[in-house]
């Protein structure tokens, strides 16, 4: 029988060919404060259009990245060809162990299209679908939403954690959350990614599964931090505007919090809880 240990099973990474981010993130002085981490994920959510951990890894390597391709991407794309002595930096992609990437900075040629200079930019509605698939997917790994009149000052929790086989049994669930019914379709959506992002960060531990790792040890603030910069990252994403950049100012203290913050597991998780949105994951194997 296979034993599957990872959440992250989909995320082909290898730490091999590159230091991991937690690596990268302990070894720069650039981001020990609440400001540069915000702007570390203010970066890696308006780059739709790479993956959360290569819009990380780009973020720390060059900071003042304003758009970023490979030099085949820049030649075909734009009629650009990257400069002799360009800065180059390293993505992971499929199949590849790492590709080469630069910077608008670091290429010469025709004028580039406006679109191209913000791609900041936020177009469309937030989709119903990516909130009830989310939560349909949230049934794989036994964790129940259940949406609940409460007090108008609570959005919502991870209310049980289900170890005991009687308890399992009984409620088919590791897990249930519980989501002001109160509230909108937007606010329902960062509320549930927020707190499935508490489970899959570990910090309400784990079980014989280990589908997640067990982080309980953390600090309450840390785990704050952490489950809010990711509903930062997958709302921001999904074009869904948040009051979490505010939030995480706030909690961010001191040194010691930001240190004890996972910039990978941050990462994998809203990666796969944005991906939760857009299909149908298929069940756990056993």
């Amino acid at each position: 029988m296979e034993t599957q240990t990872s959440l992250f099973e989909f995320d082909d990474i290898s730490k091999e060919e590159i230091l991991s981010l937690d690596e990268l993130f302990r070894r720069s002085i650039h981001f020990r404060t609440s400001v540069k981490y915000q702007n570390l994920l203010a970066f890696v959510k308006k780059f739709k259009k790479y993956s959360i951990y290569n819009n990380c890894l780009v973020f720390l390597q060059n900071p003042d990245v304003t758009y970023y391709a490979t030099a085949s991407h820049w030649h075909k794309e734009f009629h650009r060809k990257v400069k002799e002595n360009a800065r180059s930096m390293v993505i992971l992609a499929p199949m590849t162990p790492i590709l080469f990437v630069y910077d608008i900075s670091d290429t010469e040629g025709p004028p580039l299209p406006d679109s191209l200079l913000n791609p900041f930019e936020t177009v469309g509605e937030f989709d119903l679908k990516v909130l009830n698939l989310t939560v349909d997917n949230c049934l794989r790994d036994k964790i129940r939403v259940i949406t609940r009149r409460l007090n108008p000052l609570s959005a919502g929790y991870a209310v049980r954690y289900l170890f005991t086989e009687k308890n399992q049994s009984a409620h088919k669930s590791k897990v249930e959350i519980e989501i002001n019914s109160s509230f909108n379709t937007n606010e329902m959506y960062s509320t549930i990614c927020h707190e499935i992002a508490h489970v899959y960060l570990g910090h309400l531990g784990n079980d014989k599964d280990e589908f997640w790792p067990d982080r309980r040890k953390l600090n309450e603030r840390v785990k704050e931090i952490e489950a809010e910069s990711v509903s930062f990252l997958v709302c921001g994403r999904y074009g869904l505007k948040t009051k979490a950049d505010e939030f995480i100012a706030e909690q961010i203290t001191n040194e010691a919090d930001i240190q004890s913050i996972s910039i990978e597991t941050i990462m994998k998780t809203a990666a796969f809880i944005e991906k939760m949105g857009k299909q149908k994951l298929p069940e756990r194997k056993a």
